[in-house]
């Protein structure tokens, strides 16, 4: 499996989260599984979990828009979703070296999930891909939340696109057609080029 323009990541050392944000289509998940191959060539222990509402590559996968994928068990809640069931004698997450987690903007719960983890688990090295704003130019809340705090332990990677309307770095994500946002303020609206592009700031504002 190949991957472009990931060298710049790497992994974080033990007990310390790498935040990956950015707008669609910048490479966000495309170095979150570069990251998830590096560490199991390396033969360290890694689960990759994805928000389940994003389902576009399948209900158990992640993939990159140029058509790579990796397995991923979709969750709705963090707190929960990792602790393995009612029926799971073991911690899953007592045995790992590294988790993964794509469309983390979706989880509400994010900031309390990564700090009982570091608590629990000091060894754990998390890695979160997602974006940074919805399409209204907002911050996600778990993501705010993640920001707000920070801290020694936490490192924010922010990738780039490229404007769709100016060849510009894309920071953003728009809208393709107006006709897609119905007013009500909702932002989970999940889909792909169909209804997204990467946009500057300037082209978000126009």
């Amino acid at each position: 499996m190949e991957f472009k323009n990931s060298a710049m990541a790497t992994l974080p050392r033990p007990g310390e989260t790498l935040l990956l944000l950015g707008p669609m289509f910048c490479g966000k998940t495309q170095t979150l599984m570069y990251l998830a191959h590096e560490a199991g060539h390396g033969g360290k222990a890694t689960w990759v979990i994805k928000h389940r509402l994003d389902d576009r590559h399948g209900a158990d996968f992640i993939g990159t828009h140029d058509g790579h994928k990796m397995r991923a068990d979709g969750m709705a809640s963090l707190m929960t979703g990792t602790r393995g069931g009612s029926g799971c004698v073991r911690d899953p997450l007592a045995y790992l070296d590294y988790l993964f987690i794509d469309e983390a903007h979706f989880f509400a719960d994010l900031r309390e999930f990564v700090d009982t983890v570091h608590a629990t688990y000091p060894r754990l090295g998390i890695i979160i891909a997602a974006l940074e704003h919805d399409y209204l130019g907002n911050t996600w809340l778990g993501i705010d939340r993640c920001l707000r705090k920070g801290g020694p332990d936490m490192a924010v990677l922010r990738l780039q696109g490229v404007c769709e309307r100016c060849a510009e770095p894309a920071t953003m994500t728009k809208l393709r057609f107006t006709a897609l946002y119905d007013g009500t303020g909702g932002t989970v609206l999940v889909g792909g080029a169909d209804k997204y592009m990467p946009v500057c700031m300037a082209c978000f504002k126009d």
